[in-house]
């Protein structure tokens, strides 16, 4: 997509970002809340969805506060306005966002993983031959999470 193709206007992606977190802020409150109306307490795969909650409402307050930026320089990009004289800045700040961001969704994504492995894990505790194959669909998950920034990093070109 060219740069002068904006289908999205900045006020309409951040009125998503801010429905986006007022949705997954209800179905996790609504999540907790049922768990201890059902007084099932607290269990591993929680942590990992709250984790996975904080994650994604850091990214989309992250998007939040880049949009503005972003839009102001694409528009210098596209031509539709002058170069200001913080618009080095800027950029810079948009690099980092995104950088953190890309970081931000793989743990999210990640987190909600692992959040229905030990959910699983729960499943399985009485089957002792299945709970062996968690472990080696546990211990597989980790390494490849692990090895996903190292091939980020690397394969980066500068």
């Amino acid at each position: 997509m060219a740069v002068t193709e904006n289908y999205i206007t900045a006020g309409r992606l951040i009125e998503t970002g801010y429905t986006m977190i007022a949705i997954t802020t209800f179905f996790c409150l609504a999540r907790f809340v049922l768990r201890f109306w059902k007084s099932a307490g607290f269990q591993v795969e929680d942590a990992f969805v709250l984790l996975s909650w904080i994650f994604f409402l850091v990214l989309a307050i992250d998007y939040i506060v880049v949009t503005p930026v972003m839009y102001r320089v694409t528009e210098i990009e596209a031509g539709r306005a002058p170069p200001y004289p913080t618009l080095e800045k800027d950029a810079l700040f948009m690099i980092k966002i995104f950088f953190t961001n890309t970081m931000l969704l793989w743990a999210a994504l990640w987190s909600v993983k692992l959040s229905l492995l030990f959910l699983y894990r729960r499943l399985l505790k009485g089957l002792p031959d299945q709970l062996r194959w968690w472990w080696g669909i546990f211990l597989f998950t980790i390494v490849v999470y692990l090895s996903i920034p190292c091939d980020d990093i690397f394969s980066a070109k500068i």
